[in-house]
């Protein structure tokens, strides 16, 4: 039950967008660029999980950030395990 989110949200709201971005950027990509690409990472990851602001900023902060940096730093296997091991721990503690 904790694997398909994380299966999901890691390909489809965050290395969809990471692709788009780097198969249209340059060689090194500027920091607006940048920006933008870990913004289109976050963001709908965020607002599937919560509609309003402070819930959204928190949630891009505590998981959408890491999981994109560890994404486009390692690979979307490990941002998927984790994700699994966050969801999985949630699922224990607070329920399904």
């Amino acid at each position: 039950m904790a694997l398909e989110p994380g299966i999901f949200e890691e390909t489809a709201c965050r290395a969809v967008f990471m692709a788009y971005c780097l198969h249209f950027s340059d060689e090194k990509m500027s920091k607006f660029q940048r920006f933008t690409m870990y913004f289109m990472m976050v963001m709908p990851h965020a607002l599937s999980h919560t509609m309003d602001i402070p819930g959204c900023i928190i949630s891009g902060i505590v998981f959408g950030i890491p999981f994109s940096l560890m994404q486009r730093k390692r690979d979307t296997v490990t941002a998927i395990t984790s994700h699994w091991l966050v969801d999985a721990v949630r699922f224990v503690i607070f329920g399904g």
